[in-house]
């Protein structure tokens, strides 16, 4: 099982970022033993892959700005 400073070496980010991936539900909620948070490593990697599969997928056009007016003629 991996502590959190083992996560955060692995995903290359800090504390406060890895509680806040799994707030989001990017990364799956850690095993509390006593008062330490623990991931299953192989978790840990399908969530990696996860984040790697919707980094590929397209990125959705949205239209910045007040939306138009439409008129009814």
């Amino acid at each position: 099982m991996l502590n959190v400073t083992q996560v955060m070496a692995r995903l290359n980010i800090g504390k406060t970022a890895v509680y806040d991936l799994v707030k989001r539900g990017e990364l799956p909620k850690p095993v509390k033993i006593g008062g330490s948070s623990r991931w299953i490593p192989e978790e840990v990697e399908a969530s990696i892959e996860a984040m790697k599969a919707k980094r590929d997928e397209p990125t959705p056009v949205t239209r910045r700005g007040r939306p138009r007016k439409t008129t009814n003629n």
